[in-house]
């Protein structure tokens, strides 16, 4: 499985099990064997935006040029 998919799936668990009925952090944190802070984080953001997946990151500058890659290529 991707692991972006196991990460989705994971904060499901999280969300789920506060939606029925657990609202301790802590105890769905001992559940699941995860750190209490990330369990308040999935579920905060799932209360503000209702996504689960990783926001997006800028990631790495391009250090070439198209011009500079079509260069190369040739």
């Amino acid at each position: 499985m991707d692991r972006q998919l196991d990460k989705v799936a994971q904060r499901g668990r999280i969300v789920g099990m506060k939606e029925a009925g657990l609202s301790a952090a802590d105890e769905i944190a001992a559940e699941l064997g995860l750190h209490r802070a990330t369990v308040y984080r999935w579920i905060r953001r799932w209360e503000e935006d209702g996504k689960l997946r990783d926001r997006p990151r800028s990631g790495v500058k391009r250090k070439t040029t198209p011009q500079d890659e079509q260069r190369i290529r040739e």
